[in-house]
C-alpha cells in the first residue's frame, strides 16, 4: 500500500511534578519518538493542541484538531537512604485484649466473667485468692508506623527524595512492616497504606503524579510509635 502522508502535531507538555509546560512541534514518522521531558521522575501529561496533515507531494496541507492526550509516568529508582532506618525504635505503646481469646506469652490477669474458657483459669491464684481468677491474653497495639517525606525543591532533589522513599517502603514491608506513607500534593494531604508489595507499586504511581507540597510540622506524627521523614536531598531522619 500506499505510505501513510507526513502529518504535524503540536502537543502540549505538562510536567506536574516540576509544574510547567511546553509547546513542542512532532513530526510523525520522521522522529522517532515523542519528544517527552523524561530525565527525572514523575508524571508527564501530553495532549494535540492541533496539527496539519499533507498531500503525498508535500504541497498541501489540512489543518486539523485532536482531543488526544496520554499520560508517562517517570518511576524512581527505588534505594535505601543514608542513614538507613532502623526498626529498633519501633516500640509497644500498651496491650489490648487478644479478639477470640488463645495464646499469648503476655496476659492479664482479672475475675472471672462468665463465658471464660476453663482453659484460661489460673488454678493456683484462683486457690490463693478463693475466687475464680483467668489469664486473659493481650495483643500488642502498637502505634502507626509512619514513612513521610517533603515533595519541594530541584528536580534532582526530588529524585532523591522519591527514589529513597519507594526504597524505604519496600524495605519496611520486606520486614513485615505494614506503615502509612504521609505527604502533601499541593496543599492536600495525602495518606496512603501499605501492606503489601503490590501497594509499594501503586505507592509509586501515586507520588509520581503529585505536585510539590511540604509537610507542616503541625501533621507531624504524634500518634505514630515509628518514624521516618525523607527530606529533599538527604536521605531521611528518624
Amino acid at each position: 500500500g500506499a505510505p501513510a502522508p507526513d502529518c504535524t502535531l503540536i502537543l502540549l507538555v505538562d510536567d506536574g511534578m516540576a509544574g510547567t509546560r511546553a509547546k513542542c512541534r512532532w513530526k510523525m514518522g520522521k522522529q522517532a519518538g515523542l519528544p517527552l521531558p523524561t530525565r527525572h521522575s514523575g508524571s508527564v501529561r501530553y495532549s494535540v493542541s492541533c496539527g496539519w496533515m499533507y498531500d503525498y507531494l508535500g504541497l498541501f496541507r489540512i489543518r486539523r484538531r485532536w482531543r488526544d492526550t496520554g499520560r508517562l509516568l517517570v518511576l524512581p529508582v527505588p534505594q535505601m537512604p543514608d542513614p538507613a532506618p532502623n526498626l529498633e525504635r519501633l516500640q509497644v505503646r500498651a496491650y489490648r485484649p487478644l479478639p477470640g481469646g488463645g495464646f499469648s506469652e503476655v496476659y492479664e490477669l482479672r475475675d472471672y466473667q462468665p463465658g471464660d474458657s476453663l482453659r484460661d483459669f489460673n488454678w493456683k491464684l484462683t486457690a490463693k485468692m478463693d475466687k475464680p481468677i483467668v489469664r486473659e491474653p493481650q495483643i500488642s497495639n502498637q502505634g502507626a508506623v509512619v514513612l513521610s517525606m517533603d515533595l519541594m525543591g530541584t528536580p534532582e532533589e526530588l529524585d532523591h527524595t522519591l527514589d529513597c522513599a519507594v526504597g524505604v517502603s519496600q524495605w519496611l514491608i520486606r520486614q513485615g512492616v505494614a506503615h502509612e506513607v504521609r505527604w502533601f500534593s499541593g496543599s492536600c494531604r495525602q495518606v496512603y497504606l501499605v501492606a503489601e508489595p503490590e501497594d509499594v507499586r501503586r505507592l509509586t504511581q501515586a507520588l509520581c503524579m503529585s505536585e510539590q507540597g511540604k509537610l507542616p510540622a503541625t501533621s507531624l506524627v504524634k500518634d505514630a510509635s515509628w518514624h521516618y521523614h525523607v527530606s529533599p536531598g538527604t536521605g531521611g531522619e528518624a
